[in-house]
């Protein structure tokens, strides 16, 4: 999800489906400037979304749970 032209809603939205999201920012790359982000760290989802913006995050992806044996 794109943050820039997503709304608060759409956001929240997004973080309520996954709980846990991966958040980049545009000019990072190889792993760097990536972190991993759960609601659950934070004292709700707005929280994280306030988190998001003020960090200057320009995207979250959902966590893909991969096959064990990987």
């Amino acid at each position: 999800l794109l943050l820039a032209g997503s709304g608060d809603n759409e956001v929240l939205a997004f973080l309520q489906r996954h709980g846990v999201v991966f958040a980049k920012r545009d000019f990072a790359f190889g792993g760097k400037g990536v972190k991993r982000l759960s609601v659950g760290d934070f004292s709700g989802e707005e929280a994280l979304v306030r988190y998001l913006r003020e960090e200057k995050y320009d995207l979250i992806e959902e966590l893909i749970d991969q096959h064990p044996a990987l």
